[in-house]
This record gives structure tokens, sequence and C-alpha cells, in this order.
């Protein structure tokens, strides 16, 4: 399937979802590209504009799901909770622990001070070298943790430290030896197996928010609202 069809279908039926997710998703379903939010969104721009005589429908016009899933200005997406969980059941995996001490004596004793990934100095920023989400299978561990400008910061993105330093090879050894000082090692084996379990952890929250929404709105078809001010 190409990327492009895949992105359209993961957006129309998952309209929730972010740009960040679905290409996480079009990642994972086709090995290999480089699909980034960036590129989402512009093949959903051009999707757009493809559409001759396109324009706004009124609501008579627009089908109930569609209507549904447009969600309120601003609103937190389900995506975020669903993200947020997988971050935290990454962050609890086994019984390492850490205080800011450590955290501090990495950022300064062993980086210096500086951005593990250019050597900056500048508003350095607590940052995991393998991303934590379903992809990389990154963990909250003093291991996984470097500190990085927030310039670097951003430019990595989803990617994880071996993929952002493939031409600086000196800077990923250091991240290597820090991590192997640290015995943090990386989940590889049983990686499918963790990701089908975060995967069902992933559905089984939206299914929740769903259900709880549903009985929400039943429930406040039934309450009282208190008048506004302006209403007497």
């Amino acid at each position: 399937m190409k990327v492009g069809k895949l992105v359209l279908r993961l957006a129309n039926e998952h309209q929730d979802w972010t740009n960040q997710q679905i290409a996480d998703e079009v990642r994972r379903q086709i090995p290999g590209t480089k699909t980034t939010p960036a590129s989402v969104s512009s093949i959903k721009s051009v999707a757009k504009r493809a559409v001759p005589g396109a324009s706004k429908p009124n609501a008579e016009d627009t089908p109930k799901r569609l209507r549904k899933a447009a969600a309120r200005y601003k609103s937190m997406a389900i995506g975020n909770a669903q993200n947020g969980l997988v971050r935290n059941l990454l962050g609890r995996l086994g019984e390492h622990s850490f205080t800011q001490v450590d955290w501090e004596r990495v950022r300064d004793d062993i980086f210096g001070n500086r951005c593990a990934y250019c050597g900056e100095a500048d508003r350095l920023e607590m940052e995991h070298a393998i991303p934590i989400n379903m992809e990389k299978l990154g963990e909250h561990h003093l291991g996984n943790l470097v500190p990085a400008c927030k310039r670097c910061n951003s430019d990595k993105g989803n990617k994880d430290y071996a993929e952002f330093l493939a031409d600086q090879p000196e800077r990923k050894k250091a991240i290597d030896a820090h991590m192997a000082r640290s015995r943090y090692r990386p989940l590889r084996r049983n990686g499918l197996l963790v990701r089908a379990l975060l995967r069902a952890a992933h559905e089984e929250t939206r299914a929740l928010a769903e259900r709880y929404a549903n009985l929400l709105r039943e429930l406040d078809e039934q309450i009282d609202r208190e008048p506004s001010r302006t209403d007497s």
C-alpha cells in the first residue's frame, strides 16, 4: 500500500488521531518509510485541494459520524490520553529508580553540562535518547536520559539517538557508554509482545473513554443546569 493512501485511510478511520500518531502507524505498517507529522499534514492538504468543488458542508449535509468526530476547539483528543498511558507504562517497567541528584550527575559530570547531541551549553532539557512510544519502546530510565538543547530536542523529534547521530559516531559512543554504565538495556527481545500489550492498552483506553462519555451524555440529559446570570 502506498504511503499517501494509507495516511488518508488512517486519517479517515481515526479522526481524533494526531499527525504524529498517523506517522507512527504508517512507519509500523510500511517499514522503512520516513513518514513524519509534517509529511502527513502535507498529504492531507493536497487531498483537500484535490477535491473538485469542495466547500464547507453544513450540519445537515455532514454525516453523523463526521459531526461526532469534529471535536470542540482546543479540547483534549483521546489520542493524548492513549499516548500518555503508553508513556506511563513504559516509564514503570522494571524496578529501576533514580533521584534528581542522579540526573544532575549525568547532566553535569558525564556530559559536562552540555547537549549530548551538539555540545552546546544553552537551555538544556532532560531528553530520552530512545523515545518513549510504541515504536521505539524507550523507558524512563536514568541510562536513557541525556541533556539536550532545545534545538536538538526539537530536531530529533521521534528519532532515537542512533538515528539522529548517524553522522556523529563519537557522540553516539558517549551515549552508548552512558547506557552501559547505568545498566540500561533497550527493549529488543520480546519487542513484538511488548508492542502488542501496549496496543491493547491503547485501544482499551479509547473504549473506556467512549463508554464513560456515553454514560456522562446520558446523565447530562437528566441534569438541571443552573441558569446563567444572563438568563435572569
